[in-house]
Formats: structure tokens, sequence, C-alpha cells
């Protein structure tokens, strides 16, 4: 696996810029508006779009101790389409959606689903298929499922993904030794493929802390 460097808050905040001026775009706000109409074909909570818009985010996390590994393992993932399945756990408060928000947020064709929505019923079963038909997705909450049946049905969703060679990128609480417990072996030996799957393990302390 490569080694990425440390991104310093200074740094990510130079490559938002440059990102923006090669897209034609000159200021924070007229970037913000740009941003705002890639992010209306996502389908992202008002909640996740806010941390999307909210670029202060992204040095803050990229220069915190515990959490520099989602900023890194996040760009990484824009850059290098070898990496088909990017798992970002830890505890709460550790940059993990961000990260994943920020990537949503890059990439074309990004599709999001909460594994907190999987239940039986025509709602989800349509959110599956469309999640399989995009050509990157997030899954947030991976390990939050409301049923044993629904931890199966997100197992499955990003196995055939990778099998077919889908991107996607999961957020997650379950720690990777208990991963192949609760989604398989299958999904385990996914994650940690040389290099096609990443987990990256958030730690440091809680971001949503008051300092």
């Amino acid at each position: 696996m490569t080694d990425f460097e440390q991104i310093s808050p200074s740094v990510f905040i130079d490559r938002l810029k440059r990102m923006a001026d090669a897209a034609g775009r000159h200021g924070v706000e007229d970037w913000r508006e740009a941003k705002k109409a890639r992010l209306a074909a996502i389908d992202l909570s008002p909640a996740h779009t806010r941390l999307a818009l909210a670029q202060q985010e992204c040095p803050r996390i990229a220069g915190h101790a515990g959490s520099v590994d989602a900023a890194t393992a996040a760009e990484r993932f824009v850059s290098d389409p070898s990496l088909q399945l990017l798992v970002i756990g830890g505890p709460t408060g550790r940059g993990k959606t961000v990260a994943a928000t920020w990537i949503a947020a890059t990439l074309d064709a990004c599709w999001w689903v909460s594994a907190k929505d999987a239940r039986v019923g025509d709602a989800w079963s349509q959110a599956r298929a469309r999640a399989m038909k995009a050509a990157h997705l997030i899954v947030d909450d991976l390990g939050l499922e409301s049923s044993e049946w629904a931890a199966k049905e997100v197992g499955s969703l990003i196995e055939s993904r990778f099998d077919r060679g889908r991107r996607t990128v999961a957020t997650t609480n379950v720690p990777p030794a208990m991963i192949s417990k609760v989604y398989g072996d299958r999904f385990a030996s996914r994650m940690n493929q040389p290099v096609a799957g990443l987990y990256v393990v958030c730690g440091g302390t809680d971001l949503r802390r008051p300092k």
C-alpha cells in the first residue's frame, strides 16, 4: 500500500482553491454556489449537504491527529481508481462522514445511502437498485442496520458492487476484527484486498466535543 503524506490545513485549502480555479470559479462564495449545483444531483440529507459545503471542515479534519487518515484515504479514493472499496472506521466524531461527504461532492455519478434505511419494502428495493448502478456509492453508518437481515442485505450490496468493479465507500463504527462476524468472511476479504480494498481506522479525540 502506498504511503500518503499527511495533509496540512494550508495544503488542503490550497488544493480546494486550485480545484475551484480549474473550473473557472473565483472566490469562496462562487465556489460554494457551484458546489450546490453539483450536490443537487446527489441524494444527500440537508445535514450532509451542509457538511459538503463547509469547506473549512476539510482542513479541520485533515489537521486532526486522529482523523488525518480519513482525509488522506478520501483523497486516495478520489485519485486512485484501482481502490474499489474504502471502509472508514472509528468511534463517533472522528471525521468519517465528513471525509465521505467530501468524496461524494468531488466525484461524478455518486449516490448516497444509509445502512439504517435498509428494510424490507419498495423504498429500499428502489434505493438498492439505484445504488447498484451508481459508479460511486457512499454507504453511511455501516453497522447500524435495523436487523440481521438488513446487515446481510447491505453487506451483499457492497460485495456485489465490488465483484462488478464498482467503487464504494463505507463509514462504520464496527471494529475491523468484528467485520467478518457481522458481514461474513467474503466481505472482510474484499475489504483487505492488497490494492482494491482498504480499512482506515480514525482515532484521536471527538471532533464534535467543544474545546
